[in-house]
């Protein structure tokens, strides 16, 4: 049984959401390789959260894959934050977390957009 609640998000006013779905995915930093997304947990439980990507005009989600993964490929974290490695330079990105506890998952969070930079802005710095 899943149990929904009322949340307003930042410039969005009375999104329903699923208990559980993690809210305001954001990007806290970025390079031409790696961007570092953090969330906020809409969650009372101990809770992994996964992180799904597309890129550059796809419309398929695959999952993407972040330092602090815990389990086999791609990204499932613990946390509320996930650097995601493995992206090429100058290009745009889509992601969405969802969370996971036991056999239960929550709705996809709203996408965020988001664009590596590119390898000479790195070396300017």
């Amino acid at each position: 049984r899943r149990h929904t609640r009322l949340l307003t998000v930042t410039g969005v006013q009375s999104v329903l959401f699923r208990s559980g779905t993690p809210i305001e995915p954001r990007v806290v930093s970025k390079s031409s390789n790696y961007i570092v997304l953090k969330w906020t947990s809409s969650n009372s439980v101990l809770t992994n959260y996964t992180v799904e990507m597309r890129c550059c005009q796809e419309m398929t989600w695959v999952e993407a894959h972040c330092t602090e993964n815990l389990v086999g490929q791609g990204c499932t974290v613990s946390d509320t934050t996930a650097t995601l490695i493995g992206l090429n330079s100058e290009s745009e990105y889509h992601f969405r977390v969802y969370a996971e506890h036991r056999n239960w998952k929550s709705d996809v969070s709203f996408p965020i957009k988001a664009m590596t930079t590119t390898k000479a802005t790195e070396e300017g710095m």
